[in-house]
């Protein structure tokens, strides 16, 4: 028997690397992109197992969560990696573009890329609702490579 996979609410987030380069090189791009979904799959079983249901709950569990379960072991990088490909890897991209800045917009669980992007070395932004919420990463894609390899072993 199939089992059905939990339905999660999917929104569209912005994410603006407000410092860039006249290009950007497919190495960077294509590192950057992996490192970036391999932390949301992490993010996705954290707020499961965290009971993570809002953003209040996130700050409320955040310095935990970074103490309990980051960097990320090179055994636990491969298993992630190896789910990329899954069906259960619902991050999707609606938009990029290269226009400086640099700007991609994702169909996500927004809490889950709350981490990916705080891992990314930036900052999230929103109101008591959930309603506006923004996503900026002040600094280059290269830079934000280096910091997303922080994240792992």
């Amino acid at each position: 028997m199939m089992e059905m996979m939990k339905e999660t609410r999917k929104e569209l987030v912005n994410i603006t690397f407000t410092e860039e380069e006249d290009y950007i090189s497919s190495y960077e791009l294509q590192q950057f992109l992996k490192d970036f979904n391999i932390i949301y799959l992490k993010a996705l079983d954290i707020i499961e197992e965290y009971n993570i249901d809002t953003f209040y709950d996130l700050e409320n569990k955040y310095e935990n969560i970074i103490y309990s379960e980051f960097p990320i072991s090179e055994n636990e990088y491969l298993y992630y990696e190896n789910r990329l490909s899954e069906e259960e890897n619902d991050l999707v991209i609606y938009k990029l573009s290269k226009h400086s800045p640099f700007e991609l917009c994702y169909g996500c669980v927004a809490i889950a890329i709350s981490l990916s992007i705080i891992f990314s070395g930036g900052n999230i932004s929103f109101n008591a609702f959930g309603i506006n919420f923004e996503a900026k990463i002040n600094k280059s894609l290269g830079e934000a490579i280096q910091d997303l390899k922080k994240a792992f072993r």
